[in-house]
């Protein structure tokens, strides 16, 4: 027996002020569903802007980085997610730790990103 896959749109897409580098969905631990984008947009620290929204039927809702009180959140290629950092020594709260889709020096690729830029970044929200 052969299973074909169905598609529904949860959330519609729309327009963004710059290209979408990665996107995440990540579960927070009071049950809300974020969709993290980082964007690559000038004026930024290594040139990516991110965008928080919560995912609701009615569309995405953005999120205030004091929504995520004495939380972080953790943006990998395989697998994202928000964790208390009561916890752990070294997180701050109210940061992305962004885990950058390349290792390597690709800044001829995108021009717009500082030569060196890949590995693991912190963004501080505040």
């Amino acid at each position: 027996m052969e299973y074909y896959p169905t598609k529904e749109v949860v959330v519609a897409a729309r327009h963004h002020v710059g290209p979408i580098l990665t996107r995440h969905l990540v579960p927070t631990p009071w049950g809300d569903l974020l969709r993290v984008s980082a964007i690559l947009v000038g004026g930024y620290p290594d040139g990516i802007r991110f965008q928080i929204c919560k995912v609701d039927p009615d569309g995405c809702k953005k999120v205030s980085r004091k929504d995520l009180v004495d939380h972080a959140l953790f943006l990998g290629l395989n697998h994202s997610s928000c964790l208390p950092i009561k916890n752990f020594p070294g997180p701050k709260a109210q940061c992305i730790y962004f885990c950058a889709p390349w290792v390597t020096q690709t800044c001829q690729w995108f021009n717009r990103l500082h030569c060196g830029w890949g590995g693991v970044r912190m963004y501080d929200l505040k």
